[in-house]
């Protein structure tokens, strides 16, 4: 056989996710290769690792857990799914503190004043974005409704329905609710069904992986947090790439997957706000998110005074008119900076900005790093 870098694939590639990851990994290889690549799916093929002396092994553990133990520790061996740090592995771990926290301050923006949160009970991922989540919402002065996960029922969700419907029809409303991942989120919405409860009107659901599929087969189609997956990814197959070639005296770390921004789709298209005004005013800045806009041109959109709309939107909102606009700019930024290729220039010409150095101040006062850095944190290398 040739002698190329073998890597085994442990990991059925199904998650967007996973899929997202591998296509990082694939990244790296195709500028750096090539590799050869054996993708594995089940234990019984994975435990004859002697045949095919791989030079590094990519697992997700969850589908996977007692196959470490068949890992030699002088394997390179890149972990997914653990939650749990592994001593002398690469741990691919998501910033589920962030992600709690960008969950909770989105469904805040929207007006809401009861939250919910569905995960489950047996991973650290999801119960670490559950505390995010609920102290970001304390933190505001309100309080969060969790959703009881059935570990009896484990994945069996035709039984578990009963149990969320259940849930759904007890809770508060209007309500905004963070799932753990895009699949709770999905179930989240089949029991908003069968409880005959309107989404978003009565309930707005939230996931996390921006599962293009899953979230666009939804109905309503799932808002969602999406996460720089493919940078881990590339990331990490770099790093496995300076340890077999041993160019590295760093030989195991952690590469924590981060969210990038929110994918709204109909599932939080909803303004749950009690005062008509500030909704029309709130209407109006998203309208208008490409221009621009100052707080004068708010106010006057909705015919009133600005001192008048100021004390509204602290009241409903906790946040300043102008906030919120910068807010929405900067997020228009993100997606802009994260789904399209349009350089720095490009997209302060689009939104109005004089040059780059107006839209670096504008993006730096809210995220803490330039537009350049935000990207480069967040994509791979070209």
């Amino acid at each position: 056989m040739c002698d190329l870098p073998k890597i085994i694939f442990a990991i059925e590639g199904n998650r967007a996710y996973d899929k997202e990851f591998l296509k990082g990994v694939s990244q790296y290889a195709k500028q750096n290769g090539p590799w050869l690549f054996f993708h594995e799916t089940d234990d019984v093929a994975l435990s004859d690792i002697e045949k095919i002396k791989p030079d590094g092994i990519i697992v997700r553990v969850s589908k996977n857990a007692k196959l470490l133990e068949k890992i030699p520790d002088s394997l390179p061996c890149i972990v997914l799914g653990m939650g749990d740090v592994i001593a002398g592995k690469i741990n691919i771990v998501s910033n589920s503190e962030r992600i709690g926290q960008m969950a909770a301050e989105y469904l805040l923006s929207l007006g809401f004043k009861d939250f919910g949160f569905c995960g489950t009970n047996h991973t650290v991922w999801s119960r670490e974005r559950a505390e995010s989540f609920t102290y970001t919402i304390q933190n505001a002065g309100f309080s969060v409704n969790y959703y009881s996960y059935p570990d009896k029922l484990k994945t069996d969700f035709a039984q578990e329905l009963a149990a969320m419907t259940e849930w759904i029809e007890s809770l508060p409303k209007p309500i905004g609710i963070m799932a753990s991942n895009d699949d709770r989120g999905l179930a989240v919405l089949e029991a908003c069904k069968a409880a005959n409860v309107e989404v978003p009107g009565q309930v707005a659901v939230l996931g996390v992986d921006n599962d293009f599929a899953n979230c666009e087969m939804a109905t309503p189609p799932l808002s969602s947090i999406a996460l720089n997956s493919v940078k881990a990814g590339y990331e990490a197959a770099k790093l496995l790439h300076n340890i077999i070639r041993k160019d590295t005296n760093c030989a195991y770390t952690e590469i924590t997957v981060e969210p990038t921004h929110i994918v709204m789709r109909q599932s939080t298209n909803v303004l749950a706000v009690t005062d008509i005004v500030v909704a029309k005013a709130l209407d109006f800045i998203r309208s208008n998110v490409k221009r621009q806009i100052q707080v004068n041109d708010v106010a006057d959109s909705v015919s009133v005074s600005r001192r008048e709309l100021e004390r509204r939107f602290k009241k409903c909102l906790s946040s300043s008119i102008h906030q919120e606009i910068k807010l929405a700019r900067v997020q228009l930024i993100i997606k802009m900076l994260i789904e399209t290729s349009d350089s720095i220039s490009e997209i302060a010409t689009k939104l109005g900005f004089v040059d780059i150095n107006h839209i670096g101040r504008y993006f730096r006062d809210v995220e803490g790093v330039s537009p350049v850095e935000y990207r480069k944190k967040n994509l791979c290398a070209v």
